[in-house]
């Protein structure tokens, strides 16, 4: 008798275990792999060229990066992402900051890999002419 209830409760252990493990994890890859769609994902991109400013979502930045022709494929830049620009047509949308002392955007890097700061802001600190 108690070895069988030693056998029922081991069983039970096993089975809750697995329905745990089910539970909590994704049903297929697909879901695991799919960015976040939401406002708190948003990021700030500008083109250098033109100006254009969007925002893109975690789920958005994947597809720009996934789509042909819209990342550039150059190499030489260090670790910047240039996407395409859809009004000038050339590979400058980069990833800006804000400054709220200068209400303006800037580049966090700038094309050719170095890091990007306000240009009011370097002046003011006399890194710039």
């Amino acid at each position: 008798m108690k070895s069988n209830v030693i056998w029922l409760l081991a069983i039970l252990v096993i089975l809750g275990g697995f329905a745990a493990w089910r539970f909590l994890t994704p049903r297929s890859l697909e879901e695991q792999s799919v960015a976040p769609n939401t406002a708190e994902t948003a990021t700030n991109w500008m083109c250098l060229q033109c100006n254009q400013q969007t925002k893109l979502t975690a789920r958005e930045y994947e597809t720009w990066r996934e789509t042909p022709g819209k990342l550039d494929g150059k190499t030489g830049r260090g670790t910047v992402t240039a996407f395409k620009c859809d009004k000038c047509q050339t590979f400058t949308v980069v990833r800006v900051e804000y400054c709220d002392k200068h209400d303006l955007y800037y580049a966090r890097m700038n094309l050719d890999g170095t890091t990007g700061d306000c240009d009011k802001c370097a002046r003011e600190a006399g890194l710039r002419r």
